[in-house]
């Protein structure tokens, strides 16, 4: 066997070209599917680090006609729902948010888990050092304890042993570690460096609360439970509380019901069908690399037809053949995957320029040992595919014929011939398919790119804050906080305007049911109508550079006034009103009846911008409420400046720190930056496939010419004796061109079949753009012919080349 090796090698060692173009081409389609496959590992195969994470569970909300609501779970789900459902095991929950950690003038704001008792339980995990929480440290007057990550005791403590009953200031407040988790925890996508007790007062959990979304539910299925048992049960429960909550009738009319999936899958559920498509383009792609290869071997086994004929004469049989084509095939293989190997873990290394880590689980992508054997595994799938062929060839390769063809410089075997023009229409028709995908997805976004946001992102830089309970207990702290940074920031070179909200554009955004006075709901229309309310403060809209449309912005003086005054967008007004005006009208927050309800007058209407994303089909409406009528704590600095943004920074990071050495100002960023990032989801697989696109291109036009250059060098004989006879140069040229682009255009009517079909998967993530957009199937229609006709004319010139006598006189 290694004399066979040895041999195989060194015939590949002797044909340079040969060997480097197969190296190649299979390194770029193992590199493609290594790179997806390794974003597919991480979000869809491996498991979550918990023991049996196949068992956890989330559970939450959904309302299929209240299409404006947000899916989710609350605090009173979770006290209602522990211990009664059988099939889990053990239920516990979490509120993803965020605290500002460290002593005075050093803070900074962190990630914050706030947890019940059971949580580190159920999934399975054992605290490194200390405790886990106690049912006792679930309010607000007792939650004076906190569990820190291994890493940030490591960090911020040195790996101290008793670093347990230690204090460490959060909020302003001072709380006892009393526990460290293990190395390297995470919860889904949340790496928090500290978790606390999800502490609640009687009236967020009573249930009157139960629709209050926004707390993570996860239950560890019981021995021998499924997931169907577990579903059951929950909508029995729901069915035998329903009738407790206040508007129970409207909640019912919602289709309001509860789904129970799997933790995992149900986390990266948005992201699916993009990543299967783009693992299927990278195997569509391998296909094309795959087709091109057995060309190549096959044009390779007809030129080494005599010598497989001569070798066979003198005793050679068909086990020694064999031997010979697939040690070939594998030493092949084998460097294809060593080069696959490198350049796929230079690929998944810059995954993150892309934005992979912005998807779920994407921090976890990695080069390991797992995605290194699949692909190994999957070069050796390809090695032997592609010796099929050419074994087959072999044997049924015929002595005489063999040799008479060879002496007589005859062309091969018709049914070779017949093979490699079905290989050639093939990659053609993939590379239609993957150029079609690349082209819709490149052009979606293109136009999502173009969507005016409804504001000004040029010269506004925004950053975080966070307002502590310690430091701002009553609402006229919030006051003199944002009097004292209006103050502050007023006074900085190139600030032309500063205001604060509680969520801004293309970020996360709050929302809650609105009431509008004297609205009823029109017929098919939602009972509950929710929509985004956001607290702004100072300058907001002038620094944002959202437009008044009619009336009037809020004022410093709404906050504090009297009178309850708020502003709305004009899709708000236009839902409402749509042959009127809104001001003067009034709404409330949430489903408030009776004679104490608090309604807030509109005093403005503003142009309507992109809350949740550039690409949303229709706005919800926004309502903004002057800053302080409630307790919000997490606020958004905005900035505008005649200054390159990145220029006032540190100017605004120590306005901030001026007005409370204890409020740190975080995560700062331009408003363009934030644009382009919301649109990384898009980004990524627009770009991935348009590499994998390129790629399919490039081989099958490497394909194609290699054919092409093979039958013209098989026919010298034909287009001499041809143009012996009288044939012109154009008439050759003709002759071979039209021959390569029938067997293209045969593959181009193959390719837009599939596309019309394929391209269907892509509609739900497509922007502005229809699957079959004859724009773009005509761009990639014209894109492939010109390649085409470019990798056909250079052999056809090459005929024209010919010289008679000599084809003539050749043997």
């Amino acid at each position: 066997m290694l004399t066979v090796l040895r041999i195989a090698f060194r015939r590949l060692a002797n044909a340079p070209v040969f060997t480097s173009t197969a190296v190649a081409t299979l390194a770029i389609c193992i590199a493609a599917n290594l790179t997806i496959f390794a974003v597919v590992d991480a979000l869809f195969i491996r498991s979550l680090p918990f023991p049996h994470a196949d068992r956890l569970v989330t559970m939450y909300y959904l309302y299929p006609k209240m299409p404006s609501a947000v899916p989710g779970a609350s605090i009173t789900n979770y006290y209602e729902r522990r211990g009664k459902i059988p099939a889990i095991q053990s239920l516990s929950a979490i509120n993803e948010n965020t605290s500002v950690i460290g002593e005075s003038g050093s803070t900074s704001i962190e990630e914050l888990g706030r947890v019940t008792p059971e949580f580190f339980r159920t999934l399975g995990v054992p605290l490194f050092l200390g405790r886990a929480f106690s049912e006792a440290e679930m309010t607000y007057l007792t939650d004076h304890e906190a569990i820190i990550s291994y890493e940030y005791w490591r960090s911020a403590y040195g790996s101290d042993p008793s670093v347990i009953g230690k204090i460490i200031r959060m909020d302003g407040d001072r709380k006892k570690i009393v526990g460290v988790l293990p190395p390297r925890f995470r919860f889904l996508s949340f790496r928090a460096p500290v978790y606390m007790p999800l502490s609640t007062e009687e009236s967020e959990r009573n249930v009157g609360a139960r629709h209050a979304v926004g707390t993570i539910l996860i239950g560890r299925l019981a021995p021998g439970a499924t997931l169907a048992q577990a579903q059951a049960q929950i909508d029995g429960l729901d069915a035998a509380l329903a009738p407790l909550f206040p508007d129970a009738k409207l909640i019912a009319e919602a289709g309001t019901h509860t789904v129970v999936a799997p933790l995992q899958s149900d986390f990266v559920a948005s992201v699916r069908p993009m990543f299967i498509l783009l693992q299927a383009a990278a195997i569509f792609l391998l296909a094309i690399g795959g087709a091109n290869l057995v060309n190549l071997l096959l044009i390779r086994a007809s030129n080494r037809s005599r010598e497989i004929a001569i070798r066979q004469a003198l005793g050679a049989g068909r086990r020694q053949i064999i031997a010979d084509v697939v040690a070939e095939t594998m030493l092949l293989s084998l460097g294809g995957a060593l080069a696959g190997l490198w350049l796929g873990a230079v690929a998944i290394h810059f995954l993150g320029l892309l934005g992979a880590d912005q998807l779920p689980l994407g921090a976890e992508i990695t080069f390991n040992p797992r995605v290194a054997e699949a692909s190994l595994l999957l070069a050796a799938l390809v090695g032997v595919g592609i010796a099929i062929p050419g074994v087959w060839f072999n044997l049924q390769n015929r002595l005489a014929v063999a040799l008479n063809a060879q002496t007589r410089g005859g062309t091969s075997g018709s049914t070779a011939l017949r093979l490699r023009r079905c290989f050639i229409v093939s990659q053609v028709a993939l590379s239609f398919v993957l150029l079609a995908g690349a082209g819709l997805l490149g052009l979606s976004l293109r136009r999502a790119m173009a969507v005016a946001p409804g504001f000004r992102a040029d010269h506004v830089i925004t950053g975080q804050f966070n307002l502590t309970w310690h430091g701002y207990p009553v609402l006229d702290s919030f006051h003199k906080f944002f009097d004292r940074l209006s103050d502050q920031t007023a006074a900085l070179p190139g600030i032309t305007a500063v205001g604060a909200a509680t969520a801004i554009p293309v970020g996360p955004s709050g929302s809650n049911v609105m009431t509008v006075r004297g609205y009823a709901p029109k017929g098919g229309e939602a009972a509950f109508l929710v929509h985004d309310a956001v607290d702004v403060a100072g300058d907001y809209f002038a620094a944002m550079g959202i437009p008044l449309v009619s009336g009037r912005f809020l004022r410093p003086s709404d906050s504090a006034g009297k009178e309850l005054t708020c502003v709305v967008d004009e899709a708000f007004a236009r839902q409402y009103w749509p042959d009127g005006s809104a001001i003067g009208k009034e709404l409330s927050q949430g489903v408030q009846r009776g004679p104490n309800v608090e309604y807030f007058r509109i005093v403005g209407v503003v142009g309507t911008v992109k809350q949740s994303n550039l690409t949303e089909r229709k706005s919800r409406g926004t309502v903004y409420f002057p800053y302080g009528r409630d307790y919000a704590r997490q606020y958004y600095l905005v900035a505008r400046t005649s200054l390159a943004p990145e220029f006032v920074a540190n100017m605004l990071i120590q306005a901030v720190r001026a007005t409370d050495a204890d409020v740190p100002l975080t995560h700062l960023r331009t408003m363009e930056l934030r644009l382009s990032d919301s649109l990384s989801g898009r980004r990524s697989p627009a770009l991935m496939a348009g590499i994998f696109a390129a790629a399919a291109l490039l081989l099958a036009a490497v394909g194609l010419y290699g054919v092409m250059a093979y039958a013209v060098a098989q026919r010298i004989r034909e287009f001499g004796v041809r143009m012996a006879l009288g044939a012109q140069s154009l008439d050759v040229l003709r002759l071979v061109f039209l021959e390569g682009v029938r067997l293209a255009g045969i593959g181009l009517a193959v390719g837009l079949v599939l596309a019309l079909v394929l391209t269907r998967f892509l509609a739900s993530d497509l922007y502005g753009v229809r699957p079959n957009d004859p724009l773009a199937l005509a761009g990639v229609a014209v894109l492939i012919s010109l390649v085409v006709c470019f990798a056909c004319l250079l052999p056809a010139r090459r005929a024209t080349k010919v010289d008679p006598m000599v084809a003539l006189r050749a043997e």
